[in-house]
């Protein structure tokens, strides 16, 4: 729990918000890419918090990997503590025993918790069941409700969000994250194309969760890991004796289960072609027919579709329904592989690598070597694959950082030799050399880094040298 505010004025306290601990802040941008109302930025190399703009909702405070963002509480007035001691059941100072069970020092710091809607009222072992209890929880919105502007940081509505939340710091998947915010208003078809393991998925419970639709199911089904046999049966559903070891009741399809949500056909290339004309029907008429049935059954469902097979050509070739594809093809949407993204992969390790620290109790450190060797690699398994690197490195590496020696042989190759010599084809006079060498040099950081701070800092001279030598050479190259 935070300690009141001292020394602050009343306008400071009278609104929560959250700073950065620059101690602790890598500037890997996690924070940024999930702050809805642009409140940070990074400010050479380090995320700074707007005042005006934060409403402190507590997004960057849980996604941040290395615990660098908090919250300035506003400090409650007494009337409220009392409400929320009521409300927990400690209305005298008798009752205030501490117990110790919801883990606070005391029932009043519990209290102030409570009143500023960061805990639940109902934790406490003597929670009253009345209607005064009932009457106080409606006026904080409900037990465990959040006030205005504070998300419920509950475990479970923490692990909630971080299974849900995207991490992406590249303008590419910027982009493609405000085409998907668009079409999540509507309820339009979706085609997500892309290699494997680039977050199509990710992308498409993204569009649930901004639609209206999120109360509703979220239904996925993948077509290639179904046999063909038994594909029919799970999408549509079938009625009472379709078939030898049908149930007698029926069964209804995960089409049909999905209504008044969203279904999401991965790997919709699979399907093959006498159910891509029953998948064709429920799109144009949105009504499924049971196997065995005949009676067709409405269904108020939103389809979203991803592959990652070269559809366009299957469709040239006669292998997928140009019909369909037309019907699935109203918004296509092309995930980039990370390779064309590389500026969303160490603000990806960052992520995995405190969820997986997290997981299994440990505390690893990454070194700049091994965060430039995974920049320079190529990814051709994307974010699953780093996902992957990363646990395996979590596991195996024995100390607590992580170094070039805990990769495996293939990302070694990828780091650059920093003691890597000179090599001068000619003599020439040494000025010229040496200014051969800083153009050079110059020029591979800016293509490398595109941030005159990152460039500063990693050849070890001021960001004013770094932006007058740009000036310099960019202007002799444009004179050649």
């Amino acid at each position: 729990m935070s300690e009141p505010l001292t020394g602050a004025n009343k306008a400071d306290n009278e609104k929560t918000r959250v700073y950065t601990v620059e101690s602790r802040c890598s500037g890997c941008g996690t924070c940024v890419t999930v702050c809805s109302r642009g409140a940070v930025t990074l400010v050479k190399g380090r995320a700074q918090v707007h005042p005006g703009r934060c409403e402190a909702c507590g997004q960057c405070v849980s996604s941040c990997p290395r615990g660098a963002k908090k919250f300035i509480l506003r400090v409650p007035d007494e009337s409220e503590i009392r409400a929320a001691l009521d409300l927990m059941g400690r209305a005298t100072s008798r009752d205030e025993f501490d117990c110790g069970a919801c883990g606070f020092r005391s029932c009043r710091e519990k209290a102030v918790s409570v009143a500023l809607g960061l805990s639940p009222a109902n934790a406490c072992i003597f929670a009253p069941r009345n209607e005064a209890a009932g009457s106080l929880a409606a006026s904080f919105g409900g037990a465990g409700a959040r006030r205005p502007g504070l998300k419920d940081v509950s475990k479970d509505k923490v692990r909630e969000e971080e299974q849900a939340r995207i991490v992406a710091y590249s303008a590419e998947m910027g982009k493609i994250l405000q085409v998907a915010a668009r079409v999540s208003r509507v309820n339009t078809t979706v085609l997500i194309l892309g290699e494997s393991g680039v977050g199509k998925e990710v992308i498409a419970r993204f569009i649930y969760r901004m639609s209206d639709r999120k109360d509703g199911p979220f239904v996925k089904v993948n077509c290639g890991a179904i046999p063909e046999t038994l594909l029919e049966s799970e999408l549509f559903g079938y009625e009472t004796g379709a078939f030898t070891g049908a149930r007698k009741t029926g069964k209804p399809g995960l089409i049909e289960m999905a209504s008044g949500g969203v279904f999401f056909l991965d790997e919709v290339c699979e399907l093959p072609p006498g159910l891509q004309v029953k998948l064709l029907q429920v799109l144009q008429e949105r009504q499924v027919t049971r196997l065995g049935g005949t009676r067709p059954i409405k269904v108020d469902v939103r389809i979203l579709a991803a592959t990652n097979r070269d559809i366009h050509k299957m469709v040239k070739e006669g292998s997928f329904r140009s019909d369909l594809f037309y019907r699935l093809n109203v918004v296509p949407i092309v995930v980039p592989p990370l390779r064309d993204r590389k500026d969303d992969i160490i603000p990806l390790l960052y992520h995995f690598l405190d969820k997986l620290c997290r997981r299994y109790g440990m505390c690893k450190s990454v070194s700049e070597d091994v965060k430039e060797a995974l920049v320079n690699y190529d990814w051709p398994g994307n974010v699953r694959e780093l996902e992957n690197l990363v646990e395996r490195l979590v596991v195996t590496a024995e100390k607590d950082e992580i170094t070039l020696d805990d990769l495996p042989d293939y990302l070694r190759s990828c780091s650059v030799d920093r003691t890597a010599p000179v090599v001068v084809s000619d003599v020439v006079p040494l000025k010229d050399a040496v200014e051969e060498v800083e153009r050079q040099i110059i020029e591979k950081a800016v293509s490398r880094y595109h941030n005159t701070y990152k460039i500063a800092e990693v050849l070890g001279i001021n960001q004013s040298t770094v932006v007058r030598k740009i000036h310099k050479y960019c202007r002799r190259e444009a004179n050649r």
